[in-house]
């Protein structure tokens, strides 16, 4: 099953879209900030990170480049969302 890391700080928008994807087949991890998604991705290595722009403390810019820098995570697809 192919895994999915869920970065989103809005609750009701972070469960939806977790419901969503998993009912379409995808392993969801969920986080609700920059850190935890950053400390999830290193854990879990995800096919693809969905990750908002605007979160308090590191935002979407910040989380990317830190992804970026490290080289397990380098090369995995990522997606920012936005409101």
């Amino acid at each position: 099953m192919t895994t999915i890391l869920l970065i989103e700080d809005h609750a009701p928008l972070r469960e939806n879209l977790r419901e969503m994807l998993s009912l379409a087949g995808y392993h969801v991890h969920a986080a609700d900030n920059g850190r935890e998604g950053l400390r999830m991705a290193a854990q879990q290595l995800p096919a693809l990170i969905l990750c908002d722009i605007m979160m308090p403390g590191m935002d979407g810019h910040e989380v990317l480049a830190r992804l970026r820098a490290d080289a397990a995570l380098k090369a995995v697809p990522f997606i920012f969302l936005t409101a």
